[in-house]
């Protein structure tokens, strides 16, 4: 069994370590884009050729991508943290936490349908995306005071004021 916990700590650690380096490399793949898009157009305006543009833009990714792994990394979440996650979100009191110690007996698998995140939209931030959540479906997690289920009833943009009092 304690193999069974042990990978979902580290699912747990993994989806997180994900999600940081995303939040980090967007913002600035989004700014580069927009600046070799920029390039681009005028390289092929000028009549010149792309090629420069092209690997500049490969070194660009490559080196955002790990600069964005190096500054995640004073963040970065362990098996043991993705443990620590499944014994709040599961109610364990710690169990995980103290079989992995050697301390306690690990308690009996459990069917995890996400990994014990609420969702995904709601701890990302959508700015430098303009519009992709823009109509409030990533808000009704934290709205504890829903009349309504705003997957079902079309846009929720108008729930923010009512609802949330943000």
């Amino acid at each position: 069994m304690n193999n069974f916990w042990l990978k979902q700590g580290g699912w747990v650690a993994a989806q997180v370590n994900g999600a940081r380096w995303l939040g980090f490399a967007v913002p600035a793949f989004a700014g580069w884009s927009f600046a070799s898009g920029c390039l681009l157009f005028i390289t092929r305006r000028a009549g010149w050729s792309a090629r420069p543009v092209a690997f500049t833009t490969v070194l660009a990714v490559g080196l955002i991508a790990g600069l964005a792994f190096r500054r995640m990394r004073r963040h970065w979440y362990t098996r043991e943290d993705g443990l620590v996650h499944l014994d709040a979100v599961l109610g364990l009191h710690n169990r995980l936490s103290s079989a992995a110690a050697g301390v306690g007996q690990w308690p009996a698998p459990v069917l995890l349908a996400n990994g014990g995140f609420r969702a995904l939209a709601a701890s990302c931030h959508p700015d430098g995306f303009g519009g992709v959540l823009s109509d409030g479906r990533h808000l009704a997690a934290d709205c504890p005071g829903l009349a309504f289920d705003p997957v079902e009833n079309g846009n929720a943009t108008g729930m923010v004021a009512d609802g949330c009092g943000r």
